[in-house]
């Protein structure tokens, strides 16, 4: 639990990384003495000079947004600098060092897409909700990408 409350703290934006810090103190004051060393020598850590892509956009809106199933509005730019506006149902803010990532269902691809969060230049809320849709819930991102790896492992 510290060191994911420590990932959060580092790699995450102010308001997160606020309340994983939060966290880890409230952790550290329930343990007996002993587990409070274990927490305060740092064996798992999280350092802080390593390369990072911070989000653009504010952590807690969009894990709202996806418990509230609420359509968003982004403003993408790609690595190759292609820039377009999605229109995506946000399943899951993702963290996959050294990147905050959204998986969503995007409508103009009709298909999964993960999106940098630090490549998003704006998001707006809709206003439309969505409801959860076979082929195009979290659990059928995960399941995919379950057989995406195991067809590879197979392969190699």
């Amino acid at each position: 639990m510290a060191l994911g409350a420590r990932v959060l703290a580092t790699w995450s934006d102010g308001a997160v990384a606020k309340q994983a810090a939060a966290a880890l103190a409230k952790i550290r004051a329930v343990l007996p003495a002993s587990g409070q060393a274990g927490v305060d020598q740092d064996i798992f850590w999280a350092p802080q000079w390593v390369t990072r892509f911070a989000p653009n956009v504010d952590l807690l809106e969009l894990k709202r947004a996806a418990q509230h199933r609420r359509v968003l509005r982004i403003d993408y730019e790609t690595l190759n600098g292609t820039r377009s506006t999605r229109t995506v149902r946000p399943l899951s803010v993702t963290f996959f060092g050294p990147v905050w990532l959204l998986v969503a269902w995007c409508e103009a691809a009709d298909d999964f897409r993960c999106f940098r969060l630090d490549r998003i230049g704006a998001m707006i809320a809709t206003g439309a909700t969505f409801r959860d849709e076979a082929g195009k819930r979290l659990a059928d991102f995960k399941h995919m990408k379950g057989e995406q790896a195991q067809h590879a492992a197979a392969s190699q």
